[in-house]
């Protein structure tokens, strides 16, 4: 097994950019959408309400796949983030990855504390990152040894 490395934790501000620039890419995509289906349909408006609905109802489980198969999200990737097991600095477990998910639902109840527990916490876990097992850390291939690299194509 390979020996994890210990990168700087992600805080508040870099989680907070990754939401919104993942909120701006699912605007985007389905602002695309929507007016691609509307020049394609007359009746657009059924089929335009139609897929938001076909679309927020895939939205957790493709989050989820993200963060499993990815560890992360676009804006989490494009910002140098990734979610990791806090134990061994590996890829997040399945069963992680569906706690972190309703762990951010816990998170949001009592007013959003559970993601503003980042801000206190010296790990700068959220409530969702506790109950998971999970951190987000900087995602810096030029902090990895040759040897790490080597492993990370084999």
């Amino acid at each position: 097994m390979n020996t994890p490395v210990y990168t700087p934790y992600i805080g508040l501000p870099q989680r907070v950019a990754a939401v919104l620039l993942d909120f701006v890419c699912v605007s985007f995509l389905s602002s695309l959408i929507g007016w691609l289906l509307m020049l394609s349909y007359p009746d657009a408006e059924a089929v335009v309400s139609t897929a938001g609905d076909t679309a927020r109802l895939f939205a957790a489980p493709t989050v989820a796949v993200l963060w499993w198969r990815f560890q992360g999200t676009p804006g989490k990737l494009l910002l140098g983030c990734r979610i990791v097991d806090a134990r061994n600095g590996g890829r997040p477990r399945l069963w992680q990855v569906l706690v972190r998910l309703f762990g951010y639902a816990l998170s949001a109840l009592p007013l959003g504390l559970g993601f503003l527990w980042v801000i206190w916490d010296k790990r700068h876990q959220g409530w969702h990152d506790k109950l998971a097992r999970t951190l987000v850390v900087e995602d810096d291939e030029s902090r990895l040894s040759l040897h790490q690299l080597a492993d990370a194509f084999r």
